[in-house]
């Protein structure tokens, strides 16, 4: 009886997939795989027979090397060591000696006793690939023949590193440092692609990074050149599962997006520590199932649910709260879009993906944006099909209905009774469009917002083409429209729509509480955007024309109140601030009750008022008021609590305290919200500053960097967190030692701060200030000196020199004229100042620590050594109760305190002293003049 013909390439296909699995497990397989079919299984499983009997060539007798599986010598190739196996052959370390050199090489030969045809096919066709690829990112082909027994062999160039995970994790690439690397594998990769080559098995271990950072592609077994035509080929069963695309497993066409596919699957393991689908221990059908059909994890939730989450995050060098942040929005929409399912949703080429990553880098705008608007709604129905119907029946009204009901209702005078009913209908319409809107509300949706907000944009023009009859009903589903954009942070959009409402309004409905709505709105909007000015106007004519209707003020009123108040203190008039923040908490609290979220918000503005006032325990007790325990869920409410709370406790100087509170606040605000929402700037920026307080720049750096681009980019050069993002960095650079770009950026601040609030303002006088002690730094003396003198002269013309600035002016001109040696003026205007802020400030306080360092560096120049060292031990002490730890603060202190014991004789002190100053100065550029001082005092002798 014949054998039956078996299909040969499912026989390859099947023999290497089977090569993959443990031998145990290859029963199993095949039973699934080949379902009853004995011959292709017996095919199989004599190829597998084959493959594992020893003896690549004849014995070679007693001498030969690796128990005589492998010779001495492979055309003119000494073999060392093998290196590996892979599915198709053997890979062995070898030696090509010639005259004056040698050449290391990884020497590929087909493993086994037999060459099946079809290997020989697929090896010879690897090696005709390698030939055309020449890339510094593609080990190369070096050599080529046959063994004495007719076997095929290749020589490539040998690479010697670690796969890509594991270099990376073992020198804990921060994610930056992982991008850089990855867009490498992406040049490689596309290079492959521009040759018309598909590697269509891209996983760790074929990506070996050189000691040198450089990863190079290896292992082009199963690659295909999209011009070569082999019949019937099937590529599904011999990828590597974990990584192989939807269309792999389905055995469908595999074109360069499947590869594109296998980097999604890799980058997201090489930033978050997992793939995005559990396929460990999973059999085929379950694989596959996976693969095709389940939806990706995002990066930054794998690393929330990771039991391993501290240590992927410290291979890092971060936390897994902090990574998972890192990774959340838009490095998560990269990953997502290399791992679409349908192949024509991914990135065209590798080369797009690396762009992207690109993009990200530089801080610019990404081209993976969410899913359209027709995908996303397809998935949106599948879930919500109730809500999508009722979502249905509005438009169905609103385009065939509502456009005519004021045209109805005016027809005749029998119609009136219709017209009651159709005008009923119109509120009915307005009530379901306003809750289909806030499906994109994330204060309604609490950080969910399923993409809604890109229907936003057709339910305003449905409304502006359908309303145009009725402008009082349009007016009202605009201002819907407006106040969820507003939400969402998108205040060009929003602020558009109010001043849509605004114009329609003023012509048909002034005077009326419906008017004092938008005005309010739009004065909520402006002060969004940073336009001060335009802010509290439209707010005074809101709250003022709702007293004028009202018998008494309803908890409308009380909400522009609040946000006048904000307006108000951020112009400096605390005292009507607390007044407009008091009026507000009374009425919320008569008509909502103490525990309402909207009280808990008011109540913060009145404890900020009081902070400004100097009542710091008033100020911390109304704080933790609005954090109580049944506010602290994650809503904006309890959010705003948290950064509040964070932020007195770090004008306490509590820092410690503060750091926890801020990144609890930054990350609820950060599931609530875009990540470029305001909110987001401003919690990210507080959690920036108390990092710099505590000495941790390169921590901050990021984050303010992060706050400078995207203030420049959506709001503009004038906006609360583009300057506040600029001043902040400023400090930074000044505390690293770079004076030249911090002055840059305190100029920049001190500019917007004019232009917005006038060139008088106490913003202005704080701005002054920093930048006279940056150029003091710097040695720029005139100038520094010129800059104390501005801020002294606007404080008198804004009410007098007394108080914090003044006193900070007086120290800063008392440290010019130390450093030009005119000691009695500088002892006279540091006593001047540290009476001042004596009288403003709370012992301890750093500005009090400051002054009394300079007093020290007055008594060590007038030759009063001993009790400089007495005030300087009491400095150091309280700068270690505030920033325990290394802090430059502390190794500013220590230096003059070696001077002090150096000048009473303690030349032991001295060195001990200088010595600790070192490791306060760790964090400190290599550069910075604190490092490069103590070094040199630290080896010296020491004395006066």
């Amino acid at each position: 009886m014949s054998k039956a013909r078996v299909d040969r390439s499912r026989v390859e296909a099947l023999f290497l997939a089977a090569l993959e699995l443990e031998p145990e497990a290859r029963g199993a397989f095949l039973a699934e795989r080949c379902a009853g079919d004995e011959s292709l299984r017996a095919e199989v499983e004599s190829l597998l027979e084959s493959w594992d009997a020893p003896g690549l060539v004849p014995e070679l007798g007693e001498e030969r090397p690796f128990g005589g599986r492998y010779p001495e010598r492979i055309g003119s190739y000494r073999v060392v060591r093998p290196l590996g196996e892979g599915g198709m052959g053997t890979v062995l370390l070898a030696i090509r000696e010639g005259p004056g050199f040698e050449q290391t090489v990884a020497l590929k030969l087909i493993r086994g006793s037999f060459v099946d045809p079809l290997l020989a096919r697929r090896f010879e066709e690897e090696r005709r690939i390698l030939a055309l690829l020449e890339h510094p990112g593609i080990a190369r082909l070096v050599d080529g023949g046959l063994t004495p027994d007719g076997q095929p062999y290749y020589a490539m160039e040998f690479v010697q590193g670690d796969d890509i995970l594991a270099w990376s994790d073992t020198r804990e690439l921060g994610l930056e440092d992982r991008i850089r690397l990855f867009i490498k594998v992406c040049d490689a990769v596309h290079h492959a692609h521009q040759q018309l080559v598909v590697h269509r098995d891209l996983k760790p271990s074929n990506i070996l990074v050189t000691p040198a950072g450089l990863p190079k592609l290896l292992d082009f077994g199963i690659a295909k050149n999209l011009e070569a035509v082999v019949p019937s080929e099937q590529t599904a069963p011999w990828v590597t599962p974990a990584y192989a695309s939807p269309e792999q497993v389905a055995g469908g066409v595999v074109t360069t997006r499947s590869d594109v596919y296998a980097l999604g699957v890799l980058l997201c393991e090489l930033l978050s520590g997992s793939r995005p689908y559990e396929t460990r221990g999973r059999s085929p059908v379950e694989l596959a199932r996976i693969i095709t059909g389940s939806t990706p994890r995002k990066p930054s939730e794998l690393v929330t649910l990771a039991p391993d989450g501290d240590t992927v995050a410290r291979a890092r060098r971060t936390t897994p709260a902090r990574l998972s942040r890192g990774l959340r929005g838009e490095l998560d929409l990269v990953v997502l879009k290399a791992l679409a399912k349908e192949p024509e949703r991914r990135y065209d080429s590798a080369r797009d993906l690396a762009e992207d990553l690109e993009r990200f880098l530089e801080g610019r705008p990404l081209e993976a944006r969410a899913d359209s608007l027709p995908y996303r709604l397809r998935k949106f129905v599948g879930r919500h099909r109730g809500l999508v119907a009722a979502a249905a029946l509005v438009v169905l009204v609103l385009v065939g209905g509502v456009a005519g009901i004021v045209w109805q209702a005016a027809r005749t005078a029998e119609e009136r009774d219709r017209a009651t009913l159709e005008a009923g209908r119109a509120r009915q319409v307005t009530a379901l469009m306003t809750d289909i809107f806030r499906l994109g509300d994330p204060t309604q949706a609490l950080g969910d917002t399923i993409g809604v907000r890109q229907v936003l944009g057709e339910g305003a023009r449905r409304v502006d083409e359908s309303l145009d009859a009725d402008p009082v009903l349009q007016a009202t589903l605009f201002l819907e429209l407006a106040r969820i954009y507003r939400n969402l942070g998108l205040l060009d959009e929003a602020g558009r729509l109010g001043d849509r409402v605004e114009g329609l309004r003023s012509v048909h409905e002034p005077g009326t509480l419906a008017y004092a709505d938008v005005l309010g709105f739009q004065g909520l909007v402006s002060r969004d955007a940073g336009r001060s000015g335009r802010a509290i106007e439209r707010l005074e004519r809101a709250v003022a024309l709702r007293d004028s209707l009202l018998p008494e003020p309803d908890t409308s009123t009380a909400t522009l109140l609040v946000g006048l108040g904000w307006e108000v203190r951020s112009a400096g008039d605390h005292a009507r601030a607390a007044s407009l923040f008091s009026r507000a908490l009374d009425i919320q609290e008569a008509r909502l009750g103490s525990e309402h979220p909207a009280v808990g918000t008011t109540m913060l503005g009145l404890a900020a008022a009081f902070h400004d006032q100097g009542s710091f325990d008033q100020a911390e007790a109304l704080f933790r008021r609005a954090l109580s325990p049944g506010r602290a869920e994650a809503t904006p409410v309890a959010a705003t609590a948290l950064v509040n709370l964070g932020m007195v406790q770090r004008i306490r100087e509590r820092f410690q305290e503060a750091e926890p509170l801020l990144r609890s606040g930054l990350a609820m605000r950060m599931r609530l919200f875009d990540e470029e929402h305001p909110d987001v700037l401003e919690a990210r920026q507080e959690l920036a500053v108390a990092l710099v307080m505590l000495g941790r720049y390169d921590e901050a750096g990021p984050l303010l960097v992060r706050n400078l681009d995207v203030g420049l980019r959506r709001f503009g050069d004038d906006h609360e967190a583009t300057r506040s993002a600029r001043e902040s960095l400023g400090v930074l650079e000044h505390e690293r030692g770079r004076h030249d770009a911090a002055v840059r950026y305190l100029e920049a601040s001190m500019a917007s701060k004019m232009r917005v609030r006038g060139a008088d303002h106490p913003g202005v006088v704080f701005s002054l200030i920093s930048l006279g002690d940056v150029l003091v730094d710097a040695g720029r003396l005139d100038e520094a000196d010129r800059r104390y003198l501005e801020a002294l002269a606007m404080g008198e013309r804004l009410g007098g020199t007394e108080g914090v600035y003044g006193a900070l002016s007086r120290l800063g001109r008392a440290r010019v004229a130390l450093r030009r040696g005119r000691i009695e003026p500088a002892d006279s205007l540091a006593r001047a100042a540290a009476s001042l802020a004596g009288d403003a400030l709370r012992p301890g306080h750093r500005y009090l620590l400051d002054i009394d360092r300079t007093r020290a560096e007055i008594l060590l120049a007038r030759g009063r050594a001993a009790e400089a060292r007495a005030l300087l031990a009491t400095v150091l002490e309280a700068e270690a109760a505030a920033r325990p730890g290394p802090h430059p603060r502390q190794g500013r202190t220590l230096v003059l305190l070696g001077r002090a014991r150096a000048a009473v004789g303690d030349t032991v002190g001295a060195q001990a002293a200088w010595q600790e100053a070192g490791t306060h100065f760790a964090r400190l550029p290599a550069e910075h003049p604190d490092r490069r001082a103590v070094a040199r005092l630290s080896t010296r002798p020491a004395g006066p």
